[in-house]
């Protein structure tokens, strides 16, 4: 069996047990060179014993913080590692190694210390059982307050984020407080012995900013539910009612961030596990309706997307498994992409697929901006969105989405006369009016992205052009699209004085062209009889 490794800046964060961190088989490193990864210290410490994993911590642009911890199988092994290990060179610079045995102190620390933060209490016992001789001095390890005795100093770990330097002085981090609620009522439950004051003070100070406060709370609210569960009160009406609460401030919070400038700068400088969770727990967010005001929605989606673009990371709620019998061969195929037909979950689903050699960073961008897009949307008239599956094809994506046998609305029209034209029209239009009232551009409207659902009614399809309504930034290195079906202000925005820029209103004009498309000239594209086209 093989050790799992982690790294801040790779693998989903949702991945690591919180209690890791407390575990008697874990040894915490600093003083980390910033080449050292966690295969480093697989590769250093598997000596000692199994690895069950290995962490480096990294700062929301992915960089090194200099610490770290790797979590053997039985706490002999971990003691072994942290007396062998401690001063031995690693790339540059000598890791300073400990780790923790005493169950009383790991009890405590369970209890009220957040993921990715933590305290302990270190005893003359506890430096005799990891085997760290009394002349080590104390700012070499992470150090611990003393939970019974007297005349121990305090000394923070370098996670524990409760000063920040500001030219050279020391001052207050602010605090984002998130999980008041659920903090108040553990702290209020017969037999917890943790003091309240320690309890919120530690989860309320957990980030040195409201970005990663938001991008930490998935972590801490994972531990906290583990303390109810410990503590009984799992299934309290009270704690339903607390998650809620905390669910309604950390709403409030995001829709602070996406109200300031520099906030929002700062969310798209997030790399990593700290971009992933953030983007995991805004989708959370808008998926349970918290987000109440409109433009507070429409700016958290606008966000994702732009996050999604510069870190290449989705909503891990996107992602399906079980995609199964996917056919060998391509069934259609479009200017960057391939359909297959395969099956999820009893029915038949279309996989679309970008094709090998079109895969660079544009259009991985492209495809997350599709997918971002085209999820929020749920309308009778436009396709419904499955998931993303990274099943089917290894290394790539596919987005999943309904088989509809019956084809496009051409080849509907094609076969079965125009009888129910007018009504399809119709369909498509209420479609389209769907579209502009989520402040969606669907950008390449025509006959061949409109398909026909088994009960025999229209429904828009491909977002992979789709952008926001209300942008007013141009675009120019994007001008695709079938251009037979773009308004004049496309074609040629100098000539209006205007910049190239998708609306409803170029929506509405290519809706017209399909109008002419499928009830005059149902064989033939718009404006057929005009060249150089």
């Amino acid at each position: 069996m093989h050790a799992r490794s982690y790294d801040t800046s790779r693998g989903p964060r949702s991945d690591i047990n919180p209690q890791d961190f407390l575990d008697p088989c874990n040894v915490f490193c600093k003083n980390l060179d910033p080449d050292v990864d966690a295969n480093v210290l697989l590769s250093h410490f598997r000596q000692f014993g199994h690895i069950s994993s290995a962490r480096v911590m990294r700062t929301e642009n992915g960089e090194s913080r200099g610490f770290g911890y790797v979590l053997f199988e039985t706490p002999d092994q971990a003691s072994a590692a942290a007396r062998a290990m401690n001063g031995v060179l690693l790339g540059t610079k000598p890791v300073e190694v400990a780790t923790v045995t005493t169950p009383e102190v790991r009890q405590e620390q369970v209890l009220i210390q957040p993921l990715g933060r933590t305290e302990y209490t270190w005893t003359d016992r506890d430096r005799t059982d990891i085997g760290l001789s009394s002349d080590v001095e104390d700012d070499t390890l992470y150090d611990f307050n003393h939970a019974g005795g007297s005349g121990n100093s305090s000394l923070q770990p370098p996670w524990n984020l409760n000063e920040s330097e500001t030219n050279g002085e020391s001052g207050p981090v602010p605090s984002f407080p998130i999980h008041q609620s659920l903090l108040s009522l553990i702290s209020a439950t017969p037999g917890f012995r943790i003091d309240a004051a320690a309890l919120s003070r530690n989860y309320d100070n957990m980030s040195d900013s409201a970005v990663m406060a938001i991008a930490d709370s998935s972590d801490s609210r994972r531990k906290l539910l583990q303390l109810a569960t410990d503590l009984g009160i799992s299934g309290d009406t009270r704690l339903r009612t607390a998650l809620r609460e905390d669910d309604e401030r950390l709403a409030r919070h995001i829709s602070a961030i996406f109200n300031s400038d520099a906030e929002r700068a700062a969310v798209l400088r997030l790399r990593g596990d700290p971009a992933q969770n953030f983007i995991d727990v805004v989708q959370r967010t808008i998926d349970k309706g918290l987000l109440r005001e409109r433009e507070d929605n429409s700016k958290a989606r606008r966000m994702i997307v732009k996050l999604s673009e510069v870190c290449d990371k989705l909503p891990s709620s996107l992602f399906i498994s079980g995609v199964t019998g996917r056919h060998e061969h391509a069934l259609f195929g479009g200017g960057f992409g391939d359909i297959y037909q395969a099956s999820h979950a009893g029915k038949t689903v279309a996989l679309k697929h970008i094709r090998a050699f079109h895969r660079d960073a544009e259009q991985n961008r492209q495809f997350c901006r599709e997918a971002l897009v085209w999820q929020q949307l749920r309308h009778p008239f436009v396709l419904e969105f499955i998931g993303i599956d990274r099943e089917s094809f290894p290394g790539s994506l596919c987005l999943v989405a309904p088989w509809m046998e019956n084809g496009t609305a051409l080849s509907y029209l094609k076969d079965h006369g125009k009888a129910n034209v007018d009504k399809l029209l119709v369909e498509v239009a209420q479609g389209m009016q769907y579209l502009h009232s989520q402040n969606i551009v669907h950008g390449d409207l025509r006959g061949a992205n409109i398909l026909i659902t088994h009960e025999w009614h229209a429904c828009l399809a491909d977002f992979g052009l789709a952008r926001f309504s209300d942008a007013t930034v141009a675009n120019t290195s994007h001008r695709a699209g079938s251009i037979r079906w773009m308004a004049p202000e496309l074609i040629d925005p100098g000539r209006f004085g205007m910049q190239f820029l998708r609306t409803p209103a170029s929506d509405v004009y290519a809706f017209g062209c399909v109008c002419l498309e499928v009830r005059c000239f149902s064989h033939e594209v718009p404006c057929a009889d005009l060249r150089y086209m």
